[in-house]
Formats: C-alpha cells, structure tokens, sequence
C-alpha cells in the first residue's frame, strides 16, 4: 500500500510542476484555478472508482479506506498549493480591503433625512447628464470597485465549492464499509 501512495504522490509531484510551468500563461484565464481543482478532485475520484476492488480484494475489505486518507492528504496538499495561487493571483487580499474601506458614498446619501441637492454628473460613455448620480469625491477621484472583477471572482470561487462538495459527498459514499 505505502508503493502505492507513493506512486501516485510522485504524479502528483509531477502534476504540479507542470502546473506551475504553465500557471504564468493561463491564470488570465477567469475559471483556471476552479478548473485545475476541478481535474484535481476528478483524478482523484477515478482513482477511487477504479482501483477500490483491486485493494479490497488484495488488502482485504475497508482498506481503501486507508488508501483514501492517504490520498486525501495528498489531495489536500496540491488543493493547497491551488488556492493559495488563487488567493495571490486573484489579489483577493487587496480587493477584501477595498471592499471593506469602500465609502458607499452614494447609497449613505440615499439614506439621510434631507438628502443633497441632486448632482449631475457627465458621463463618460455619452458625454450626456445624469441626475442623481454617485458623484466622485471631493479630492476629484472617483474611487470605485471594479464589480465585474469581483462577480467573475465570486462565480470560481463557488465553482470551487460546488466541485468540492460534490467530491466530499463521492468520498463519504466510497468510505462507507
């Protein structure tokens, strides 16, 4: 069983010097890191499926149980090595801080009893005026957050977790002896 395991982590080794090489060029890419995570948990998965009789008839009955943790350890160091590249190239530090400092200057304004006279702002689509729009500040800058980054962030990110829970409940169901 210990060849076994140490077979597959070498591949795994393997996987993520690969991984590496290539995360410069394809990190611009809005689902990478679900996807790579994504290949990791089905890899997995299928070494499950397909090799579970081979240990149980072998090793005996409920061993895969073993070989499973020790997959799992491994799976859960590469899952590690993922998000934590996520975490630094999505710049998910910075953009929590930005949202968490982010004024909401126009929806406080909505909210106060004699609320100001309303703005008209020029757009910068269309050059026309609008009424009632968020002014930018008063130093001139307008110190907005980029919401598309932030919904394309949010939408791998609950990729990730649905793929997670769905590989969580394939191996509580494989575990089951």
């Amino acid at each position: 069983m210990r060849y076994y395991c140490r077979k597959k982590s070498s591949c795994y080794d393997a996987m993520y010097s690969s991984f590496s090489a290539c995360l410069m060029l394809a990190t611009s890419s809005a689902m990478f890191f679900a996807t790579t995570l994504t290949a990791l948990f089905e890899n997995i998965a299928r070494i499950v499926e397909t090799h579970a009789s081979i240990v149980d008839r072998f090793y005996g009955t409920g061993k895969m149980v073993r070989v499973i943790q020790r997959l799992q350890g491994e799976c859960d160091r590469q899952g590690g090595i993922i998000l934590d590249s996520l975490w630094d190239d999505r710049h998910i530090q910075r953009k929590l801080a930005e949202t968490k400092s982010y004024a909401f200057n126009f929806l406080v304004q909505s909210f106060l009893p004699n609320p100001p006279a309303p703005t008209q702002v020029r757009t910068a689509v269309d050059g026309r005026f609008r009424t009632n729009s968020p002014s930018p500040l008063a130093n001139g800058t307008d110190e907005t957050i980029d919401s598309k980054a932030i919904d394309t962030l949010l939408n791998e990110i609950a990729v990730i977790l649905a793929r997670w829970n769905l590989y969580v409940k394939f191996l509580a169901i494989n575990c089951q002896v």
